[in-house]
């Protein structure tokens, strides 16, 4: 698969002590389904028009950690108004400069304050929410959100 081939790739030409998360998901307009792939990497949520939450867990390990990487492909059906997001886990890490990290929370009380935001928006506006409250950053702050429509 594109995945296990792009691993073996990073493992060859990285660092042994170097790997990463990935996020890979292909979408079927027709049928709504999401296919994915999450290799180590911090759950996607899924949020329904109603603010009901689901996560897409990781499924695989980390990616470029070993040659060879056993992929499992999850697939998760959305519906009419389903907002996903994805993001790094630079997001979860941000921190209060008392030292409290945001965590997967802090995201959802952003999200909540956004939910009326345009899809094209959202990431943005989530993150200059999340770096209003947890100034002090580590890592990147990278969000991907999608709306079905």
């Amino acid at each position: 698969s594109f995945v296990e081939v792009s691993n073996r790739h990073f493992y060859e030409s990285t660092e042994l002590q170097r790997y990463a998360t990935l996020f890979f998901a292909v979408y079927d307009e027709d049928s709504r389904a999401l296919r994915y792939v999450s290799c180590a990497h911090p759950s996607a949520l899924v949020i329904d028009r109603h603010g009901a939450i689901r996560r897409l867990e990781a499924n695989t390990g980390a990616f470029g950690m070993f040659d060879q990487l056993e992929v499992t492909v999850s697939e998760h059906q959305l519906h009419d108004g389903d907002t996903i997001v994805v993001y790094s886990d630079g997001v979860l890490e941000a921190e209060t400069t008392s030292g409290a990290e945001a965590g997967e929370e802090a995201l959802l009380a952003a999200w909540r304050a956004s939910d009326k935001t345009p899809v094209a928006e959202l990431p943005q506006v989530l993150v200059e929410r999340l770096s209003a409250s947890y100034p002090c950053q580590t890592d990147d702050m990278t969000i991907v959100a999608a709306r079905v429509s």
